[in-house]
């Protein structure tokens, strides 16, 4: 499997804006050349500034995952 992480585009940045502005960008670059899976952690939705925009500019598809607020809820039952 072929991946990329951002870990560079987060040192190179003093702000997260400027850090999300990238990321978006080179996957919006990359959406273009086919099909990719933009992965982060917990459920997208919760968050994700990105995850908006791109959902917002792109052709996406959210494929949720746990987040750290459900465990959160489950205990408070």
């Amino acid at each position: 499997i072929a991946y990329r992480a951002f870990d560079d585009v987060y040192m190179k940045h003093d702000t997260f804006e400027a850090v999300y502005e990238e990321i978006i960008e080179i996957v919006k670059a990359e959406g273009a050349k086919g099909d990719v899976v933009y992965a982060v952690p917990g459920h997208p939705c919760v968050a994700e500034y990105a995850v908006k925009r791109l959902m917002a500019e792109a052709d996406a598809v959210i494929i949720g995952g746990q987040s750290f607020l459900d465990p959160m809820f489950a205990a408070l039952n």
